[in-house]
């Protein structure tokens, strides 16, 4: 084997397995290569974008899902807010219940001092 090749295939281009190659037959062969080299970067093409539209169709999805969830995290906040008011209401007017039944026994107590007294008074 010469410097000029390798693996059966002269530097300059020519296929030692088939030295009687014409041009004719070259431009042919090397078109037909070049079409099934276009038609898979053709296949490729169209299978990135495919994945490029299911990717942007992912994309639009996952806003949706992100705005529903901050959406629905908001409406929960607000549903123990309201919650928390509530009960801390119910807290104050039981609070206030219990403050004026001490207060109306304690008016009471003393009603009953003050008529004790005068009936003591009186006798």
């Amino acid at each position: 084997m010469s410097r000029r090749e390798t693996n059966g295939i002269d530097l300059n281009g020519q296929n030692e397995a088939e030295p009687d190659l014409t041009l004719e037959q070259a431009i042919e062969e090397y078109a037909h290569e070049y079409q099934n080299i276009n038609n898979t970067l053709d296949q490729l093409d169209s299978c990135l974008d495919s994945i490029e539209q299911q990717n942007d169709q992912l994309n639009v999805k996952m806003l949706e899902l992100l705005q529903s969830n901050r959406q629905l995290r908001q409406e929960l906040q607000t549903e123990i807010v309201a919650k928390q008011q509530t009960e801390t209401d119910m807290e104050a007017d039981s609070t206030e219940q219990d403050c004026s039944v001490a207060i109306d026994q304690n008016a009471g107590d003393a009603n009953k001092q003050v008529d004790s007294s005068e009936k003591t008074e009186e006798t």
